[in-house]
């Protein structure tokens, strides 16, 4: 008898919702049940109650999923978004952390080749929004989790903590749109951009600038690398420093 294993299989269950107890226990690798975790697991797997509860977490966790995707969310349709979390997303997600689970949602959609299939017929912008919405929420909740997202004090650069994204649309200006407006907003015509993303410390816990190649590669090779710069400074420094991205050089 494990009590632990016990409580894995039946956290499992309702994890699961409809799910064979065979098969539950199995994925798990749980084997070492006494005769009567397995007959109380087997009454639990079809209680309806326990199903019912089940499944009402397993939508709490897609909205929690959901509530980072305010760009993209409005522009894919409901069943995509159902496939993409119940069949993709959740049989396999390891975490348990609801602060994560939407970022972990979004990076599997953005790196999982049957879920960009599933998008393929959705409006050509819905990836620069899903990369917007993916880099909003991945650096925000460095800070909401108290990670430090500083790097040693010889870096040039301040933080370790940030994405840097290709978009092919004016994403930026759609955001700022949604929100100072109640109205329905269009995507603004395509538009070339390169946008950093950082931490800050006060809500909405993130700041984004438009930046170019030549800063790409130095906040790169600063994070990578931290105690090694031999070449020239980008000319954007100066307003790097006094935009907070930057350290100024001794």
């Amino acid at each position: 008898m494990s009590l632990v294993a016990f409580q894995t299989a039946l956290a499992n269950l309702v994890r699961f919702p409809g799910r064979p107890l065979g098969e539950t226990i199995n994925k798990i690798g749980v084997h070492n049940l006494s005769d009567r975790e397995i007959a109380t697991l087997r009454t639990l797997a079809t209680d309806p109650l326990v199903e019912k509860f089940g499944t009402k977490m397993q939508f709490v966790r897609q909205r929690e999923a959901l509530s980072v995707m305010r760009l993209s969310a409005d522009h894919i349709a409901r069943p995509i978004l159902n496939k993409l979390y119940f069949e993709y997303f959740e049989p396999n997600r390891t975490s348990s952390d609801p602060l994560w689970v939407g970022v972990e949602f979004l990076k599997m959609i953005l790196s999982d080749t049957r879920c960009l299939s599933l998008l393929s017929d959705c409006p050509v912008y819905v990836t620069d929004l899903l990369k917007y919405d993916y880099a909003k929420a991945y650096v925000s909740r460095q800070i909401i989790a108290k990670h430090d997202p500083y790097l040693p004090s010889q870096s040039l650069l301040c933080y370790s903590h940030f994405q840097i994204i290709d978009l092919s649309t004016d994403v930026p200006a759609y955001d700022k749109a949604k929100l100072t407006s109640t109205e329905h907003q269009t995507i603004p015509p395509a538009r070339s951009m390169k946008m950093l993303f950082l931490p800050i410390a006060a809500g909405p816990f993130y700041r984004a600038f438009q930046i170019d190649s030549e800063i790409e590669t130095f906040l790169l090779t600063q994070r990578d690398a931290p105690q090694h710069w031999n070449g020239p400074l980008p000319k954007a420094y100066p307003a790097m420093v006094k935009a907070g991205i930057c350290r100024l050089l001794n």
